[in-house]
């Protein structure tokens, strides 16, 4: 199959400024980038889509996904997962490990790439444990996770409790070349099995643990040289430490969510159980210091922790209910109204943060993704800048309606995903481009 889309704004990934094109795409490969691309006659199986108007993306890559399967398939599977990522622009995700069971074997983990393959509409990776049933006493075996196809080693939900644990994690991220992405934040199980043991900092303020495992591994990752990565930034003081590393040449990226860009706790306490995240919504002033860390490059990747869970979880008590926001959905036009139109960040910035490096964080360019190039892989978002829509979880992909942002008004949307030359999502407003309907 052919498709051409003609007269888009196109923006290639990699701080590259943005041109006015046409892409032309044969099967899964862009062939060609260039104004007033013309097709022969000869073209039968020829598809052509005005983009007048509309910015084409390389496709968008989420770095912290919760799919939930195997063991929670009720709040989310892989197939809705997929169909959620592209209904945001997502053509690659990457999946958190804290399953039920948990990925901490070579064999779970390469029977879950196996279902995805079948079952994902989207390009789909996957964090394994840095622990053995993330508990944070053993390490699991790394290097061969690694070799069954992890890209990143998470105890997602839990801190890794313990130096020599860390130390040794990271150890093994320098030899070999795979980040290390520690979630730095207390969690329940933390509390009851390592609290009272680790030493590491006095527990005056629940949930104020971030800045102090932060810094110890941006120390650890000094001493090793490992690749360290800080899920879902919420504090300014964590904001600082990174900066600092990165001064100092430190092996340190970042990233932060929209909620956490956007959301304080007062609107956690307006909103209840469906604004309950872990890191908890913080203060304005925590906002201010995390998009001026947007800016400067401090913080690397904007990334969605889609943690979808099913509606009577999230109508219970603010104690009983779990942890977790969806943004697979709303995370591109949440960057768009509140990064982009007002001018804190460029549209180029905002598709590094979004795609491109993303994919170089976690080594999925070598796969052709994050970028938009000729003979390069035909993963594409088209959006619309402009458009304004309202939230409605109620008609989300996910199977989850768990938004914050539910009856918000939002500036820019996503308008179709193209995965291996194929399009797999369209919210209607192209016309002429040739669904799959065993994908749709």
């Amino acid at each position: 199959m052919t498709l051409l889309l003609k007269h888009a704004t196109v923006f290639r990934g990699n701080s590259q400024p943005p041109s006015r094109s046409d892409v032309l795409i044969k099967n899964n490969i862009i062939v060609k980038i260039a104004p007033n691309i013309i097709l022969p006659c000869t073209s039968a199986d020829a598809y052509i889509v005005m983009c007048e108007g509309l910015y084409l993306l390389p496709g968008l890559v989420d770095a912290h996904v919760h799919f939930r399967e195997p063991g929670q398939e009720e709040k989310e599977d892989i197939r809705s997962g997929s169909l959620s990522a592209v209904a945001g622009g997502y053509t690659s995700v990457i999946a958190e490990p804290n399953t039920s069971p948990p990925i901490d074997t070579p064999h779970r983990l390469k029977k879950l790439l196996k279902l995805a393959k079948d079952k994902s509409i989207v390009h789909f990776f996957s964090k394994s444990a840095i622990t053995i049933g993330q508990k944070g006493y053993r390490l699991a075996n790394l290097e061969e996770l690694k070799k069954a196809g992890a890209v990143a080693f998470s105890d997602d939900g839990n801190p890794v409790p313990y130096d020599r644990l860390m130390r040794d994690a990271l150890k093994l991220s320098a030899k070999l070349n795979i980040p290390v992405t520690p979630h730095c934040e207390e969690s329940n199980y933390f509390i009851e099995h390592h609290l009272k043991k680790c030493r590491l900092y006095e527990r005056t303020t629940a949930y104020s643990a971030e800045p102090f495992f932060v810094k110890r591994d941006i120390e650890l990752s000094r001493y090793t040289e490992g690749h360290l990565h800080i899920s879902h930034v919420s504090m300014a003081e964590t904001a600082n430490l990174i900066r600092a590393a990165k001064k100092h040449g430190i092996n340190v990226t970042a990233e932060v969510t929209p909620h956490h860009l956007i959301l304080t706790s007062d609107d956690a306490h307006k909103l209840g159980p469906v604004a309950k995240v872990n890191p908890p919504l913080r203060t304005a002033r925590d906002i201010s210091e995390l998009k001026q860390a947007v800016v400067d490059g401090t913080i690397d990747i904007i990334a969605s922790d889609h943690a979808p869970h099913t509606p009577l979880e999230k109508q219970l008590s603010w104690e009983q209910a779990p942890f977790g926001v969806i943004g697979l959905e709303t995370t591109f036009a949440l960057v768009m109204t509140y990064l982009v139109h007002p001018g804190i960040i460029s549209m180029t910035r905002a598709v590094d943060m979004l795609s491109s490096i993303p994919a170089r964080i976690f080594r999925l360019d070598k796969y052709g993704i994050g970028s938009l190039k000729e003979n390069g892989r035909a993963d594409l978002t088209i959006v619309d800048p402009e458009r304004k829509w309202i939230v409605d979880a109620n008609k989300f992909m996910s199977k989850a309606r768990n938004s914050p942002f539910q009856g918000w008004e939002l500036r820019g949307k996503v308008v179709a995903t193209i995965v291996n030359g194929i399009v797999v999502f369209t919210d209607g407003s192209i016309r002429n481009l040739p669904m799959t309907p065993e994908l749709h």
